[in-house]
């Protein structure tokens, strides 16, 4: 698991991120996230260590 964190610290690499209407420019939804405390929305800067097992 470490090694996975280590190479995809930032949502801007993960393929679950789409573009949808209602969010700023730099924003994405990821319904991988829906019930995590960020709702869902991810920007490529987001770090995901914490929620990245979820994608798994």
């Amino acid at each position: 698991m470490k090694a996975l964190e280590t190479m995809i610290p930032y949502y801007g690499n993960c393929s679950h991120k789409i573009k949808k209407e209602g969010l700023a420019k730099d924003e994405y939804y990821c319904d991988v996230l829906i019930d995590t405390p960020i709702k869902g929305v991810v920007t490529i800067d987001t770090d995901v260590t914490h929620y990245i097992k979820l994608c798994l």
